[in-house]
């Protein structure tokens, strides 16, 4: 069962998950140490408005944590996405904007965040629903040096 949450209590739970991230990349490498993160964002990016699941679960370790706006931490990139196709069975997802991500450097982590604006389309009934919000993005180097997602979270606000 979930809490019952607030749109606003989402804001502070987001604040206490991502201070203490972004206070460790506080730090950032200068910005030619961060264009592999960009290149991994944009792509990321890319599959995300194409709505193309394989090329976006490439992007994230098999151990990733998901920590949603709403409802309990989820760990594994396999159940993940198994809540992913339920979803997606009943709802089509178009984002409208994802922003342009910062980004924060330490060593082999590093952090992208942003907005967002996304519709999502009810199959059943053609109800739009209207999201905004805020992303965050935690990635780690690999050994064979490309960047994969190991913590992200996100805000909802609803819109009308």
């Amino acid at each position: 069962m979930q809490p019952n949450m607030s749109k606003n209590s989402a804001k502070p739970r987001f604040l206490v998950t991502v201070l203490p991230v972004l206070a460790a990349c506080a730090m950032s490498e200068p910005q030619a140490n961060t264009e592999e993160i960009a290149q991994s964002f944009d792509a990321l990016r890319t599959a995300w408005v194409a709505g193309d699941a394989e090329a976006i679960w490439s992007f994230y370790e098999e151990d990733v944590v998901r920590l949603p706006a709403r409802g309990p931490i989820v760990r594994g990139l396999a159940v993940i996405r198994e809540g992913m196709v339920r979803s997606r069975e009943q709802t089509d997802v178009f984002f409208d904007d994802i922003g342009e991500p910062a980004i924060r450097r330490s060593g082999d982590l590093a952090v992208t965040y942003s907005t967002y604006e996304e519709r999502r389309v009810s199959k059943a009934s053609g109800e739009v629903a209207r999201q905004v919000g805020q992303w965050l993005l935690v990635w780690r180097r690999q050994a064979d040096g490309s960047w994969k997602v190991s913590i992200s979270t996100w805000t909802i606000e609803e819109r009308e």
